[in-house]
C-alpha cells in the first residue's frame, strides 16, 4: 500500500528486515535501536544532516523484522530516501506492508503504556480506531505529530525529543548527530515546545503565536481538537512569561 492509499494523519509503518536491520537503523535513527532488545517500542528520530526533525518515529521488532513507524504522509518518500542509504547493508524496505498503530487495535504486534493516558497505544495490522482520542493522547504525552507541514523544520532539542528518550547521547554516529551533540554539550536551547489548549478550534499548524500586542514569539507545531476547543503544542522562547495568542484567540498553558 502506497501513503497515497492511507488516510493522511495514520500511523503507517515501514518493514526493515534484513541481517543488518539494527546496524542500518542504528546509523540513520537518534535512539539507540539496540533497546529494542529490551523494550517493546522505542521512540526515535531521522534527522537530516543539518539536525532537522524529518520525521518522529516509533520502533518494535518482531523478531526477524523492525517496524518503523511514521505519518503515513511521509512514508513513501522516508522508504525512497532512506533506501538511498543502504549501500551493501543486507536489508530491505518495505514501504506496502498495512501495519499501524493507535488505540484500539484489536490484535496487537506491540504495546506500550502513554505518559498521563489509561489507554496503551497499539501497534499492530490492523487500522486502529478511536483516532481523535489517540492523537490527543499522543500530543498531551508530549510526543509531536512531524508530518508535511512540518518535517525538516525544527531540531531535536525543540521537540523535546532528548526529554522523551528518543536521542541517545552515547551510541555514536547517525544522520545529523552533530549537531544534536553541539546542542546538548556547547549551546543552550532558547526554544522548545510548549502545550496550551484553547476554547475555539480556529487554529492551524504553522500559525503564529504572538504577544497580546502582536509580536511573534512563537509556532504552533501540532494540534488535537478536544470536546471544548483543541490542544496544541507551540514552539517559543523557553523562558517566555507573556500571555500569549494565537489567531486572535487566547491561550491557556498546560503545566
Amino acid at each position: 500500500m502506497t501513503a497515497s492509499q492511507r488516510p493522511p494523519g495514520e500511523l503507517a509503518a515501514l518493514c526493515i528486515h534484513g541481517d543488518d536491520r539494527v546496524a542500518f537503523l542504528q546509523g540513520q535513527l537518534s535512539c539507540d535501536v539496540r533497546l529494542l532488545e529490551q523494550q517493546a517500542v522505542i521512540d526515535g528520530a531521522w534527522l537530516n544532516p543539518s539536525g532537522r526533525v524529518i520525521t518522529v518515529v516509533q520502533l518494535l521488532s518482531t523478531g526477524s523484522a523492525i517496524g518503523l513507524f511514521l505519518p503515513s504522509e511521509l512514508i513513501d518518500g522516508v522508504a525512497e530516501r532512506l533506501t538511498k542509504f543502504r549501500f551493501r547493508s543486507k536489508v530491505e524496505i518495505d514501504a506496502a506492508i498495512d501495519w499501524y498503530g493507535g488505540f484500539g487495535i484489536a490484535s496487537p504486534l506491540a504495546e506500550r503504556p502513554l505518559n498521563g493516558s489509561p489507554t496503551p497505544e497499539t501497534f499492530g495490522d490492523a487500522p486502529a480506531s478511536r483516532h481523535a482520542e489517540w492523537r490527543l493522547a499522543r500530543l498531551r504525552a508530549g510526543i509531536p505529530w512531524i508530518g508535511t507541514e512540518t518535517t525538516e523544520q525544527f531540531t531535536a532539542h525543540q521537540l523535546n525529543l532528548d526529554r522523551l528518550g528518543a536521542v541517545s547521547f552515547t551510541k555514536g554516529c547517525y544522520s545529523g548527530q552533530e549537531i544534536v551533540a553541539r546542542t546538548e554539550h556547547r549551546g543552550k536551547v532558547k526554544r522548545r515546545l510548549a502545550h496550551f489548549a484553547s476554547d475555539s478550534d480556529a487554529i492551524a499548524i504553522g500559525d503564529a503565536i504572538t504577544t497580546a500586542t502582536g509580536t511573534k514569539v512563537g509556532t504552533v507545531v501540532d494540534l488535537a481538537p478536544t470536546d471544548e476547543g483543541l490542544e496544541l503544542l507551540g514552539l517559543l522562547p523557553i523562558d517566555n512569561a507573556d500571555s500569549l495568542i494565537c489567531a486572535d484567540i487566547a491561550l491557556q498553558r498546560v503545566a
